[in-house]
């Protein structure tokens, strides 16, 4: 263990980090990594114009490396990016700045209040609803490769994206 944090509502514990850094505001507000990053998701002041602007500038990289992307939004992973660009029809190798404003809105309409709801919650990830859950089915499409999309049948693939070849899955039917 790394670094232990604990308030009377809530625990972090940090396991493994190779840097872990205590900042004063001052600190925090020069740190240069730090101010590389886009707008935090979860933050109640999400800056959708800036996030925005950093996606088209982005330009043909596609949608699904961009979304990870740190310095362009903070906040999202693996699994947030598949399951978000499922939700919003949105194909992962798009390129950034093919998309409308209006679709990146969508976007955030679903990424939100999905990452919303899992930093509320506890235990694994599960971005289904409820009645539609099991034990061995908790999401859309993230880690669902060759098995059918549970709104068309279609069979959910898997693949690499970005320099890092991080894995991606998508449903070729509803995303495009």
């Amino acid at each position: 263990m790394r670094l232990r944090l604990r308030t009377e509502r809530r625990e972090a514990v940090f396991y493994n980090g190779p840097v872990v850094e205590v900042l004063s505001a001052q600190e925090l507000a020069a740190h240069p990594v730090l101010q590389a990053l886009g707008p935090d998701v979860l933050s109640p002041n999400f800056d959708h114009e800036e996030a925005w602007r950093r996606t088209q500038q982005a330009g043909d990289r596609e949608i699904g490396d961009v979304l990870i992307d740190q310095t362009v939004i903070s906040g999202p992973g693996n699994i947030f990016k598949s399951e978000s660009l499922f939700l919003a029809g949105i194909d992962p190798r798009r390129a950034a700045s093919s998309l409308s404003r209006e679709r990146v809105d969508i976007l955030w309409q679903k990424l939100i209040p999905m990452m919303e709801h899992a930093a509320a919650s506890s235990g694994p990830i599960a971005t289904l609803p409820p009645e539609m859950a099991t034990e061995r089915d908790r999401t859309w499409v993230y880690a669902r490769s060759s098995r059918p999309c549970f709104v068309c049948g279609t069979t959910i693939r898997m693949f690499r994206q970005g320099d890092l070849k991080r894995t991606t899955f998508a449903c070729s039917t509803c995303q495009t």
